[in-house]
């Protein structure tokens, strides 16, 4: 048996890709704590005929997303774990456990009832997006408080357990000495019944087609320290709209924007809550993508192999804070991204912005 844990849409997108291609012929039981907007309608679509092909079980945990309750469950959790999920660990022998990145106290306490059952099973992160292809580390970093209820129960030594990091591509993991690398398949652009699949549990519809689709990211909602970036943001979606006046422009709002986020009269916006990797057909090939750094600018190529022209703006916001891993990353995938006919922009200036927009 094979067991995967997701909390966010991407997350699910990439287990059921693993599901229908690497572990193909194969019992996968899901766990999900749903962690987004609409998950109500996502987990039905999961629970019915359509999921039910896919996994041998859909267990659904913590579904109080959007709820004062889905916190306090969560940490209820640290010290009474699912009990549905103890019993699943105890019916089935596991011999692969893959987390999808989040909670870790989450992730120990899977590793210490599917390990006490399980002797044999190997746990491994999942693709996270851009986080585990940078941030990877970080996966067995608890967090100043999770540390203490850590060192309290000894959770610490099943979250070491976790070996092995599924990805995409793992020729694009940047400084990794924590874990084995392990390649997911991409889905086949050819299998329409896949694609038909991911459109029936996710999507509300595609994205509409563009001459530029701007990425935008929830910078100040998240934290005032990023002020930089967001006004690097708001300049540069300025601009665009005065040079590419001829030209279709299309904004994609991040999940976590909130709905009163304000944009120029005639941009067109693109709905948050849709997942853009679900979203997207082989139109995005003619379409540029603009961002400071949003994770969905790779995953076009990284998940479905489309190649859309690419143009980032995080060395206009302020150079001393970009990530010197974020640099190797994106080296590193322009390289292989050229490889396939991809082409990234990387303007250091405004000015050199402006040369990039004009030429489109």
């Amino acid at each position: 048996m094979i067991g995967i844990y997701c909390t966010t849409i991407y997350h699910l997108l990439v287990a059921i890709s693993l599901t229908q291609n690497d572990f193909k012929n194969q019992e996968v039981i899901l766990f999900v704590s749903p962690h987004f907007v609409d998950n109500k309608k996502i987990i039905n679509n999961l629970n019915s005929n359509i999921g039910k092909k896919l996994f041998k079980k859909i267990v659904i945990l913590n579904d109080y997303f959007g709820t004062k309750r889905y916190a306090i469950e969560r940490k209820i959790r640290f010290f009474f774990f699912y009990r549905k999920a103890i019993d699943l660990c105890k019916k089935y022998t596991f011999k692969k456990f893959i987390f999808f990145p989040g909670n870790l106290i989450i992730a120990s306490l899977f590793a210490k009832y599917i390990s006490k059952y399980s002797h044999d099973c190997e746990f491994g992160f999942g693709d996270d997006g851009l986080a585990s292809y940078i941030n990877h580390d970080e996966y067995t970093m608890l967090s100043e408080s999770q540390n203490q209820i850590s060192n309290l129960l000894n959770y610490n030594q099943y979250l070491q357990m976790y070996k092995t990091l599924y990805v995409m591509e793992p020729d694009l993991v940047v400084d990794n000495k924590k874990f084995i690398l392990k390649h997911i398949n991409h889905p086949d652009l050819k299998n329409n019944g896949f694609k038909e699949l991911i459109k029936k549990i996710f999507t509300k519809g595609m994205i509409p087609k563009c001459d530029i689709l701007y990425l935008q990211q929830p910078f100040i909602y998240d934290s005032k320290k990023l002020a930089c970036f967001e006004d690097t943001q708001t300049k540069s979606i300025s601009k665009i709209c005065n040079i590419c006046k001829d030209k279709k422009l299309y904004i994609k709002i991040h999940p976590r924007t909130p709905k009163s986020y304000s944009i120029p009269s005639k941009v067109l916006k693109v709905n948050g809550t849709d997942i853009f990797e679900a979203s997207i057909s082989s139109d995005i090939n003619d379409t540029v993508l603009i961002t400071l750094f949003s994770t969905a600018a790779f995953t076009p190529f990284m998940f479905w192999g489309y190649t859309p022209k690419i143009i980032l703006l995080y060395q206009i916001a302020n150079q001393s804070i970009n990530s010197s891993r974020l640099n190797k990353f994106i080296k590193k995938f322009k390289i292989v991204y050229s490889r396939y006919g991809g082409r990234i922009y990387e303007p250091n200036n405004w000015n050199q912005l402006e040369k990039y927009l004009k030429v489109l």
